[in-house]
């Protein structure tokens, strides 16, 4: 959590205690867009244009709500806004885009070779997720972000936020046994 004196030196316009906060949330927001677009250039763009939002509209920040989430929520609302500009047929290719690219899977290197055939089965199921439930996917278990605060970022109630979950979870699980079953 950011502290009220960094939160109220950016309210008053200090570059520095701003400079900090994108230090902090630059990366996990580019990681987050870039997964949800599949581009990493627009991903860098939404990511620059978050901040500069952030900055211009801090004094409307309020301190009781979690940073991390108000911008995530930025980047979020910035990214549906750039899918929405775009032609449909370039929509589903920056989709299917991410999805083409390896998750980043914590591992060590004796266990890479074993387990890039799981990852591959789970970028696969994830693309086959609607949109909205691979964005609460996307912000759960990639962004380490809570219900709470996926409810916050995707302007939903966090009863969606667990239903949806929940629906992925059972469908993710659907897709992965049957695509098991059909190695076998």
């Amino acid at each position: 959590m950011v502290s009220a004196q960094w939160l109220q030196a950016c309210q008053r316009g200090d570059f520095q205690a701003f400079a900090w906060v994108v230090r902090t949330y630059q990366q996990r927001l580019f990681v987050y867009i870039k997964k949800l677009t599949g581009n990493h250039h627009l991903a860098e763009d939404i990511v620059q244009e978050t901040f500069v939002r952030a900055f211009r509209k801090i004094e409307q920040y309020e301190p009781s709500k979690d940073l991390g989430s108000w911008l995530y929520r930025i980047a979020h609302n910035l990214a549906m806004d750039s899918f929405r500009r775009d032609a449909r047929n370039e929509q589903v290719q920056q989709r299917q885009a991410w999805t083409s690219k390896p998750i980043d899977i914590p591992i060590g290197a004796h266990q890479q070779l074993e387990n890039r055939d799981r990852a591959q089965r789970l970028e696969a199921a994830l693309a086959e997720l609607p949109d909205r439930t691979r964005e609460i996917f996307l912000l759960h278990y990639f962004s380490d972000k809570s219900v709470r605060q996926i409810a916050y970022i995707l302007d939903i109630p966090v009863g969606t936020v667990l239903a949806q979950l929940s629906r992925g979870r059972k469908k993710l699980r659907t897709i992965l046994t049957e695509a098991k079953d059909e190695l076998s």
